[in-house]
């Protein structure tokens, strides 16, 4: 499913199996390219794509960096990132003072979490580039939370005594604690799902379509 933020509005669906992966990217491919046809012209060549970790493709970085390169047309991408081997080594490089408070709704400092950047430690550290294959203008920030009770972690995490998140987003400039306020909103899709499924998703006939709905 693909979903406008702006206005709530399911831009298009797609029938999949089951047991489909999450990290099909040909799957995301159709549904972005959907969805966009989806949007009134007028409206569809600014456009902010924001996905969770299953979106973290090359396949599908890729093909939003053909999008934002076409004449007229400005896609920027913020997707979910793991949170691996190479993610973890630039986390534990980071020096204090790398990391800033994040942003509430409103704008305003958060005393409870933090952001920072990994581009430059991953791009140049002795190892050599760890992002080699990606985008060059692929940037990767993380946001780190004190452990909530009850939170399912990595031993990392638990090392640590935080919670991670990695984001990847190709756009250029921008304050780091905004660029990840920006990709947070991407949560409030699970209250489109949700909205959704209790008027009318949620009792969609599954004889009615090849496949069953994947959200």
């Amino acid at each position: 499913m693909a979903w406008c933020d702006n206005t709530g509005e399911l831009l298009a669906i797609i029938a999949r199996a089951g047991n489909a992966g999450s990290n099909t990217a040909a799957d995301h491919i159709a549904i972005i390219d959907a969805a966009i046809a989806a949007i009134p012209a007028a409206w569809r060549k600014n456009l902010l794509v924001t996905i969770d970790g299953a979106g973290s493709s090359h396949a599908v970085v890729e093909h939003l960096a053909t999008l934002n390169a076409r004449a007229g047309w400005s896609v920027a991408y913020s997707v979910g990132f793991d949170l691996d081997e190479r993610a973890r080594v630039a986390i534990g490089q980071l020096p204090a003072n790398a990391w800033e408070p994040a942003l509430d709704p409103a704008g305003a400092a958060r005393q409870d979490a933090q952001v920072a950047e990994l581009t430059g430690l991953l791009r140049e550290s002795a190892g050599g580039d760890r992002l080699a294959g990606w985008p060059a203008d692929m940037r990767i920030l993380v946001r780190r939370e004190k452990i909530a009770e009850g939170t399912q972690l990595s031993l990392f995490e638990q090392h640590h005594g935080y919670r991670y998140q990695v984001i990847a987003t190709g756009t250029r400039g921008g304050q780091v604690q905004r660029l990840e306020a920006r990709h947070r909103v991407h949560a409030r899709v699970e209250g489109f799902i949700r909205c959704g499924k209790d008027t009318g998703l949620g009792r969609w006939d599954p004889g009615s379509a090849t496949q069953r709905s994947s959200t």
